[in-house]
């Protein structure tokens, strides 16, 4: 049980920070997008 709720807090802090690193990639890109047309 212990074992398993382990295991998903591991996944999720995993998936967390993936998930930033992809919408800081995003914003910089979309920052970067929207100097080049302004």
């Amino acid at each position: 049980m212990l074992r398993g709720v382990i295991f998903w807090v591991d996944k999720y802090e995993l998936w967390q920070k993936h998930t930033s690193i992809y919408l800081r990639d995003y914003l910089l890109h979309w920052l970067y997008q929207n100097r080049a047309t302004t």
